[in-house]
């Protein structure tokens, strides 16, 4: 592992699953600073990259301070830990007069979006303020799904060896489309600044809920080099104890596979089902030959945890729960992760 010289930090989708991710990055964090090293995280990945939630988080942790603080991030990961706790039951609005709403106008959602985009809006605008992913605090990159183009959109601040330069985005739109999550949240109209023109944006977990191989390819495009990567993916759960019985599909039918009152369960699996292969595929191509390129920190979530949108407060406790054991089961993973961490900026220092 003498080679490590980039660190790249992946974050899965998930809804306000997001929080589960948040609490592991303290818990390395906390490791860090126990090694000596005492610095914020956009000092200390080369690239962090998310999707939906994890895209949030992304953005948070590599924007620059809306107040102008100097090489400030935009949101500690506390401040990230409080938008799912304290924001997401507003987010996620579930009172009864929205529910009898979202019954009598679009069909308990079946013919419209269950949540008011504004409120997320609101928080990102607030949060993030109006600066650009080219003025982001290390490398960055969010994912999202044109629906015009019909094409994968990858928002980042990259150079690329070949000397082209990514198209620039606002850090909040950004954030707002790799969340904007069909069903639950209408696309997102976006501004290219690079272009200037309107991009139509929808949720990049439709095709990478779990970036962590696009992350390591767009590296390699910035001419990196495989063998100085450690690429560190974290994820928001599975839902491997949740089967969806034979016959609760077949009843389903069309709408029932898309209907969020089920938990929009075809959504449910494209999000599961691509995690899960990446995460395979990237153990399998990175970690050959006793090497360790990449490092995969997940576990499977409590009965009915599955949900993105439910942000009770008891959902919020069985996911901080569900934290507290994902941190205790992959103690290992971490603390190799603080470990070469810790080598890898002390020696740069």
């Amino acid at each position: 592992m003498s080679q490590i010289r980039k660190l790249i930090l992946s974050i899965d989708g998930g809804g306000v699953r997001g929080l589960v991710a948040v609490r592991v990055l303290q818990a390395l964090e906390s490791r860090l600073r126990q090694r000596g090293v005492n610095r914020p995280l956009h000092t200390i990945f080369d690239l962090i990259c998310g999707t939906s939630a994890g895209g949030i988080v992304a953005a948070g942790l590599t924007a620059p301070h809306p107040d102008g603080t100097r090489d400030k991030a935009a949101a500690t990961l506390d401040d990230l830990r409080a938008f799912f706790e304290d924001d997401g039951p507003e987010i996620f609005c579930a009172t009864m007069s929205a529910r009898l709403r979202r019954f009598l106008v679009s069909g308990n959602g079946l013919f419209d979006e269950i949540y008011d985009a504004r409120h997320l809006e609101k928080r990102l605008q607030s949060r993030l303020g109006w600066v650009s992913l080219h003025s982001a605090l290390t490398g960055v990159l969010v994912t999202a799904y044109d629906l015009e183009s019909r094409m994968p959109v990858l928002m980042t601040n990259g150079r690329h060896a070949i000397g082209r330069e990514s198209d620039d985005y606002l850090f909040w739109q950004a954030a707002r489309a790799t969340s904007a999550a069909p069903a639950f949240f209408e696309p997102a109209l976006v501004d290219n600044l690079t272009t200037r023109t309107h991009q139509s944006l929808v949720d990049g977990g439709l095709f990478a809920n779990d970036p962590a191989l696009i992350a390591y390819v767009e590296a390699l495009q910035w001419g990196w080099r495989p063998e100085e990567i450690l690429v560190v993916s974290i994820g928001t759960g599975t839902a491997a104890d949740q089967p969806i019985s034979h016959t609760s599909a077949t009843a389903w039918g069309a709408v029932g596979w898309l209907n969020p009152a089920n938990g929009s369960p075809l959504l449910s699996i494209l999000l599961d089902g691509q995690a899960r292969t990446v995460s395979q595929q990237a153990e399998w191509l990175l970690n050959r030959d006793g090497e360790t390129h990449f490092v995969r920190i997940n576990g499977s979530l409590p009965k009915d945890a599955e949900r993105i949108d439910d942000a009770r407060p008891g959902m919020i406790r069985r996911l901080n729960e569900a934290a507290d054991r994902f941190i205790r089961d992959n103690a290992v993973s971490l603390d190799f992760v603080a470990e070469t961490i810790s080598d890898t900026r002390l020696l740069a220092a």
